[in-house]
C-alpha cells in the first residue's frame, strides 16, 4: 500500500496542550523514522522547543514544515485535532511512518484514528 499522507485524528474532547507530555518524542521519532534529524543537536531541540511553546498555549503547532521529502503537519481546521504525515508523492514511507506515531500514541493512552489521503489536491486525477 503506497499514500500521500496518513491523518492521525484524535477525538473531540482532545486539546493541543494534551500533547506536550509525549511531543517531543513523537516529534523525534518523525525525524529519525524519516531520515531527517538534524546534526546539531541544538537545533533539534529547537525545532521541539518552538512545537511545544504552541501546544503549551493550547495553539496549533508548525509540526516539521521544512523543505523535505516526508512533512509532519497540523491543518487548520475547525473540529477534531488532527495531525498528518505528508509526501509530495504516494509512498509506502508515509504508511511506515504514520503507522509508528500511532502505535506510539496508542502506547501512551491517546486515543486517535488513522485515515488515509484525506487532502485534496489541485490537479488530481
Amino acid at each position: 500500500m503506497r499514500a500521500r499522507t496518513g491523518h492521525i485524528v484524535f477525538p473531540r474532547k482532545m486539546k493541543y496542550r494534551d500533547l506536550v507530555p509525549v511531543y517531543s518524542d513523537l516529534y523525534m521519532r518523525f525525524l529519525r523514522e524519516t531520515d531527517q534529524l538534524e546534526e546539531e543537536d541544538e537545533r533539534n531541540y529547537m525545532l521541539v522547543r518552538l512545537n511545544l511553546m504552541d501546544l503549551e498555549e493550547n495553539r496549533k503547532p508548525e509540526g516539521h514544515n521544512r523543505n523535505c521529502r516526508t512533512k509532519l503537519m497540523f491543518p487548520l481546521k475547525e473540529g477534531n485535532i488532527e495531525m498528518y504525515v505528508k509526501s509530495s508523492s504516494k509512498s509506502s514511507e508515509v504508511i511506515k511512518v504514520t503507522e509508528s506515531l500511532s502505535k506510539f500514541l496508542t502506547d501512551k493512552g491517546f486515543n486517535h484514528k488513522v485515515e488515509w489521503d484525506k487532502l485534496h489536491y489541485k490537479n488530481q486525477r
